[in-house]
């Protein structure tokens, strides 16, 4: 990291103190040195004042994810006290460690009391890599001057309390920088556990088009961006932090347009990392996978065979279930036994599975590896309605109508690509399920148009010799798992 030519102006009340300070916005950082008035200077700087390059390839540099620049914006000037330690007139041009540029911040946020100011504009930063990925302007705050506001000396118990975000910033960072892991977890605060993907548009109506149209709101779409953040705050209490910093820089509206499609992104490392949910393959769901219906045929509900799917085999049958389901939403109704592939009906005796990451591996170029252990994200606990104690006092309250949306999009995407998930492996369409030959995913048909694997692989569900085989290695390598240690990845 290196600073730049451009600087923002920073004037020493003790050296000169009559100098003409133009800048439109002065900030008083209180007693200081030099060095930490020249990185002031720097990231406050009228362009780029600083550049940090991670990697140079092929002539090409690539810089930190977090640089950015004050274009047209009001000038600002740095004054500061001398506190006697540096050397006048000498700015070194090394920038500051991380560890004192955080002490720097700890300190001025503290003389000038801003409070829980700094963790929002630390969450407010978090998402400056997202707003690069997807092209989006940063919309920050515009600063504010009072004139006569009263500084307040350093608090060390509080300056503790912001220098304690250093011994876990390098997971800050790992969690900003992965924009698809940000994308993925804020877009997920509008799963719901209880909604099908059919039903995903009268879900998402309400706050999605009725919200935004209130008295109150509808002139002013900030106000609304601010609620939708502290709803989702709300639900996701884990991500409240994340959602203000998304809300201030002016990263909500992506947010909404990608989960207005009803097929908003997803990573597996969203749950793992967050410890809050996003979609339905993140819960194991509860019970028995299979039941017997009154027609004494063992079923098993869609959502769980598809969290079966995508477990790990023991034996190649030739299906490639390696990424999540293209939906978050769990898809609809049920499915009978026999028509279920062997890696599902193998496990018609087990108890739950649930899929953990315990630690994760970077390959290096030079051959060499990092590894290490994540957070453990536990299962997801939902209140439940019947649980919930209930007042002796019964209050009447009438919940006005509201129209559903005539636009049925959101249901309509999220229903083809729940499905579209599993008619990619070209196992067919079983005529003894209706379901299939819905409107909705009548475009999904048999041809590579539609699947992401071209391999060609048998659609028959009758079993076959070599088929009977792989059942049984299956079979054999659920036990296995089910006696295997508590460390493995299925328990």
């Amino acid at each position: 990291m290196v600073y730049t030519d451009s600087a923002a102006s920073w004037r020493c009340y003790d050296m000169d103190p009559n100098a003409e300070d133009t800048s439109s916005i002065k900030v008083d950082i209180g007693k200081a040195d030099e060095r930490a008035a020249r990185w002031w200077a720097a990231i406050l700087a009228p362009s780029k004042g600083w550049k940090a390059t991670v990697t140079q390839r092929n002539g090409t540099s690539y810089i930190s994810p977090w640089s950015l620049c004050l274009e047209n914006e009001p000038g600002f000037g740095i004054i500061w006290q001398d506190n006697g330690t540096g050397k006048e007139g000498t700015a070194p041009l090394c920038p500051l460690s991380s560890q004192s540029a955080l002490e720097l911040l700890a300190e001025f946020c503290s003389l000038h009391d801003l409070g829980g100011q700094c963790w929002a504009a630390f969450a407010t930063a978090l998402t400056f890599p997202t707003h690069k990925q997807y092209e989006i302007t940063i919309q920050l705050p515009r600063p504010t001057t009072a004139q006569g506001q009263a500084k307040h000396s350093s608090n060390i118990h509080l300056i503790s309390e912001y220098l304690s975000a250093g011994r876990d910033l390098a997971y800050y960072i790992s969690l900003s920088c992965n924009y698809s892991v940000l994308i993925s977890s804020l877009c997920g605060s509008f799963w719901e556990p209880s909604i099908a993907c059919n039903l995903v548009s009268p879900w998402l109506h309400p706050i999605l088009e009725k919200v935004p149209r209130a008295t109150g709101i509808a002139e002013n779409a900030g106000r609304y961006h601010e609620i939708i953040a502290l709803l989702c705050g709300m639900r996701r209490p884990r991500l409240k932090g994340l959602w203000e910093g998304a809300a201030l820089s002016g990263l909500v509206p992506k947010v909404i347009d990608l989960v207005k499609s009803g097929t908003p992104p997803l990573d597996p490392n969203g749950f793992p990392w967050t410890a809050s949910p996003q979609t339905f393959m993140d819960s194991c769901g509860a019970g028995p996978y299979f039941y017997r219906r009154a027609s004494g045929d063992n079923a098993i509900r869609r959502s769980d065979a598809w969290r079966l799917l995508y477990l790990p085999t023991s034996a190649d049958d030739g299906l490639y279930y390696n990424s999540l389901p293209f939906s978050p939403w769990y898809p609809t109704g049920e499915t009978v036994e026999k028509n279920c592939a062997f890696r599902v009906r193998v496990h018609k005796s087990c108890s739950r599975h649930r899929l953990a990451q315990t630690s994760w591996s970077w390959q290096l170029q030079d051959g060499s590896s990092l590894n290490g252990r994540i957070f453990r994200a536990e299962e997801p606990v939902y209140l439940q309605p019947s649980k919930v104690a209930r007042s002796r006092k019964t209050h009447r309250f009438v919940c006005p109508p509201v129209a559903l949306s005539p636009s049925q999009d959101a249901s309509h995407a999220a229903f083809f690509e729940a499905f579209r998930w599993v008619l990619a492996n070209h196992e067919g369409r079983p005529n003894s399920e209706p379901v299939y030959d819905d409107d909705w995913i009548a475009g999904c048909d048999d041809s590579d148009e539609c699947y992401s694997e071209t391999e060609e692989i048998s659609h028959s569900n009758v079993p076959t010799n070599n088929n009977e085989e792989i059942f049984a290695q299956e079979l054999k390598g659920c036990v296995d798992r089910a006696l295997s240690s508590q460390g493995d990845s299925i328990k």
